[in-house]
């Protein structure tokens, strides 16, 4: 089925675009940063990741968490590092160099792409899997900072929540598991946040993009990542300090000023054609009358 290279593609673009718009927006990134983090806050932040990794490695003990799941998005890993394919191959060789017969999988699988680039760049194992999860759990930490941080503008709450985050039982256990798809989708949309954060601030063209990037890319972990699109459509009209009346109007007047048509019309374009993978998957998987049972 083309759809397991449909999904390869559009997360190795959305990645590679997310990496693109932020070094390209790095200076509109750095002002809004600036204004919200102090050197002490950057301080504490190294510390409250010392002491989560510390504690992950000296304290929680690997564990695989789900039995079947973690070993399939494992081998649908394999299967894009081996064919660029992120189906679940049914009939193959030992570690797939060939594979006979694929499947779509009932989850979506977009963070098997990035378990198939740990294996590529660190080994194929369950010990480069472990540790990338280990790494999302720490990637969430500094997401929950950097969030806190743009949006309460206090950068002693910001160092409290992060600090209050990093204790959760539930962070500290699913960190040390070996492939599990929801801490990825909890971090993809953390930053997913932070990036609409950023752009609601600035209003810029780079921030747009760097957001709608980010919340594709969290929306590719889960199916019910689809629903981060209604939300953040609601919350680009109403976040705003001054009351929601004022935050409509101010947005709408806004975005006719500053957007013109060509623009929004390659923005819609690009959103549908990054999103049509996930749109074919749900239209697959929806004629399955079991779905969802």
């Amino acid at each position: 089925m083309i759809i397991g290279y449909e999904t390869t593609a559009v997360i190795l673009v959305l990645f590679l675009g997310i990496v693109f718009l932020i070094y390209y927006d790095r200076k509109e990134l750095k002002d809004v940063l600036k204004s919200s983090i102090s050197k002490y806050s950057l301080l504490a932040l190294l510390l409250i990741l010392i002491f989560f990794l510390s504690f992950e490695l000296l304290f929680v003990h690997p564990t695989e968490q789900l039995y079947f799941d973690e070993n399939i998005y494992q081998g649908i890993a394999l299967n894009v590092l081996k064919h660029g394919n992120a189906l679940w191959c049914q009939i193959g060789t030992g570690y797939l160099d060939k594979c006979y017969a694929n499947a779509l999988y009932h989850d979506p699988v977009g963070w098997t792409v990035f378990i198939a680039m740990a294996f590529g760049l660190f080994g194929i194992g369950t010990a480069t899997a472990f540790n990338l999860e280990l790494l999302v759990g720490a990637l969430s930490v500094v997401g929950i900072f950097l969030l806190a941080s743009v949006l309460l503008n206090r950068k002693e709450i910001a160092v409290l929540a992060t600090a209050v985050f990093a204790l959760q039982p539930e962070l500290l256990i699913w960190s040390r598991t070996q492939a599990d798809i929801d801490l990825p989708f909890m971090m993809l949309s953390i930053f997913a946040f932070f990036f609409f954060v950023v752009f609601a601030k600035r209003r810029s063209r780079k921030s747009l993009l760097l957001f709608i990037f980010s919340m594709l890319l969290a929306s590719y972990m889960r199916i019910e990542g689809i629903l981060l699109i209604p939300l953040f459509m609601l919350l680009l009209f109403l976040f705003s300090s001054e009351g929601v009346r004022h935050s409509i109007k101010k947005t709408a007047i806004e975005l006719k000023n500053t957007v013109d048509s060509p623009f929004l019309l390659s923005v819609i374009l690009l959103t549908l054609l990054l999103f049509f993978p996930e749109i074919h998957y749900f239209a697959i998987e929806a004629a399955n009358p079991s779905y969802g049972q």
